[in-house]
């Protein structure tokens, strides 16, 4: 499929979900004011997921620093937070040529929006993500495929399965077709942002691989790229995660949510949720798991 091409000059709109960080969204915000070499204007908005009042009020002060929208969400909700931030921005007006979804543990690159765009610009692409260092090494934000086992079940039905692991980028430079492209730095054309919008249902668990799989769906195989100069930092003041989000209860959720939409589970999950390989399974699928 042929996405629609753009001109020289873009407007891009970055959307930025932060809770009880103040220090990693000045960091993002300062290196979002810092892009080199990018021609057209760039628009900001962040919605504080229900920071405590006295963090609210410092995030928010951040926001006027570096002139960017700041919009307070009254429910500690990831997913569906991250839904309203989108319908902000794109039911709000002509929807910008640019959509960025970041997340408030990152920081980018100065060539970062430099190199996303020009691959949006190509016509290719739809989505554009970004590579990172693990380990001391280049890795994708994603994966460039998705790679499937079948799990034996006391049902006698395979469980379709998949399992998150980094993949080194090795040698490989330029644009790199890709599977699955984390949200927690993505840059997206408009038009596709306003047709495919992440699913509000997720607490915590296969969200990022959901938005790909939508994209995918509706605008075709070849609607996610990742470019290998598109750089960040994740977690670079060691955050970690928001408490009360990545709890059992919510990873449990998230996967039996995803399982239902997609047939197929991520099975290393089972740590998050502090469950054996087959107590995750019985939880998620709700039959009599694998019999390991």
């Amino acid at each position: 499929m042929s996405h629609s091409q753009k001109g020289t000059s873009m407007r891009t709109h970055f959307l930025v979900l932060a809770y009880e960080r103040p220090k990693g969204l000045a960091t993002l915000l300062a290196s979002i004011r810092a892009q080199q070499g990018f021609s057209g204007p760039v628009e900001i908005t962040v919605l504080d997921n229900a920071s405590r009042p006295h963090v609210s009020a410092l995030l928010e002060a951040e926001c006027l620093t570096y002139e960017a929208r700041y919009v307070r969400h009254t429910q500690n909700a990831y997913m569906r937070g991250k839904r309203l931030l989108e319908d902000l921005v794109l039911d709000d007006g002509p929807n910008p040529d640019v959509v960025v979804h970041l997340d408030d543990d990152v920081v980018l690159d100065p060539g970062w929006l430099t190199s996303t765009t020009a691959v949006l610009k190509d016509g290719r692409h739809a989505a554009c993500g970004s590579v990172e260092h693990w380990q001391g090494e280049l890795v994708y934000s994603g994966q460039t495929e998705l790679r499937f086992t079948e799990l034996s079940r006391m049902t006698g039905t395979p469980l379709r399965c998949w399992e998150w692991e980094w993949q080194r980028v090795g040698t490989t430079a330029g644009t790199v077709p890709v599977d699955f492209a984390g949200h927690r730095a993505l840059a997206v054309l408009g038009e596709a942002a306003s047709t495919v919008r992440h699913d509000e249902v997720y607490r915590i668990g296969g969200e990022d691989l959901d938005y790909s799989l939508e994209l995918r769906r509706e605008l075709g195989d070849d609607a996610l790229a990742i470019v290998t100069s598109a750089l960040i930092q994740h977690r670079a003041h060691g955050e970690e995660d928001a408490p009360g989000f990545r709890t059992p209860d919510n990873v449990i959720s998230s996967w039996r949510h995803f399982y239902a939409k997609w047939g197929f589970l991520r099975t290393n999950a089972c740590t998050e949720a502090g469950m054996t390989l087959d107590q995750f399974v019985t939880a998620v699928t709700g039959d009599s798991g694998t019999g390991a």
